[in-house]
């Protein structure tokens, strides 16, 4: 947890710096994200809002993320995480950086026979945009989110850190 911590604090400080602001959109981690953000003293500077989207059809309603792109892919996708991340910002004009995240943390697969462990971390920055495909395999439910916001994290704070 410290990890986490420390991932989240030296992001909330890099976009404090440049005055930007975070958004996050989150299935498998289920708020986790969001919450260790909150959890820091001084992020409501750079902490905008957080859509905890579980199901395919809060998806659809509150991030307006394709329906025939849910089916033809699947939540656990790169085409759906993408959207999440990228639509977050078009519906929110005052985030800069919106981070999305859909995963299987298990124990067991959903319907789709993906495997457990499987996760896409999506975050847009701008124009930009980097999506990354994790196989954290079945390390436990717990883990699964730990590492998916770890990574999360990270991802955002090398895309700050590119300006």
């Amino acid at each position: 947890m410290k990890k986490l911590q420390k991932s989240a604090i030296d992001l909330i400080d890099k976009c404090k710096n440049q005055k930007l602001k975070i958004g996050t959109a989150e299935s498998c981690t289920g708020g986790l994200i969001s919450s260790t953000i909150t959890s820091v003293s001084g992020s409501s500077d750079v902490y905008e809002l957080g859509y905890v989207t579980y199901s395919n059809q809060s998806k659809i309603d509150l991030l307006k993320v394709n329906s025939k792109d849910l089916v033809a892919y699947g939540a656990v996708s790169r085409e759906v995480c993408s959207q999440m991340s990228s639509n977050l910002i078009s519906l929110h004009p005052d985030i800069d950086i919106s981070i999305a995240v859909s995963g299987i943390a298990g124990p067991k697969s959903d319907d789709t026979q993906k495997e457990v462990g499987l996760v896409y971390i999506a975050v847009s920055f701008g124009k930009k945009m980097v999506c990354k495909e994790y196989k954290f395999g079945e390390i436990g439910r717990d883990n699964v989110r730990l590492n998916t916001s770890i990574e999360a994290f990270q991802i955002a704070y090398d895309l700050v850190n590119q300006l």
